[in-house]
């Protein structure tokens, strides 16, 4: 972590807020056999982030992003991974693939979204739906 604030604040124009929280890494796989604890931290960081007035929230660890862009709607502030702020700040700019199918919500939809790419690749649809009820809502078919 003293890396990587290190290293964001060194990006112009960024600026680095502390927010009075616990750091646990609230998304952690650790977390997860304590879901009410869990969600209760989450919510406890998402609101100390908005009473700080951030505009952009970012995440360290990627499973954690993967877990709390689905939050996304509920939050005044863009969630990010903070691999994004350090591109950005070096002129790569990479949409992030993942948060934009994860926020259409339904396997039809992101389906209907990536069509020609599972076309182009051969894939089959049934095995696609599955992958994606398990990998962005954590469900089997």
């Amino acid at each position: 972590m003293v890396a990587i604030k290190k290293i964001l604040r060194a990006i112009p124009g960024l600026d680095v807020v502390e927010l009075d929280v616990p750091v646990l890494s609230t998304q952690a796989s650790h977390l997860s056999v304590l879901p009410d604890f869990k969600a209760e931290l989450r919510e406890r960081e998402f609101r100390a982030a908005a009473d700080a007035g951030v505009t952009t929230f970012a995440s360290v660890f990627h499973a954690c992003h993967r877990e709390l862009i689905r939050y996304q709607p509920e939050v005044s502030f863009e969630l990010v991974n903070f691999m994004e702020l350090i591109g950005e700040s070096i002129g790569i700019d990479i949409p992030d693939l993942y948060k934009r199918l994860a926020l259409i919500g339904d396997i039809d939809g992101i389906v209907a979204d990536t069509a020609e790419l599972i076309a182009a690749h051969r894939l089959d649809l049934e095995t696609v739906r599955d992958v994606l009820a398990q990998e962005l809502f954590g469900s089997a078919g």
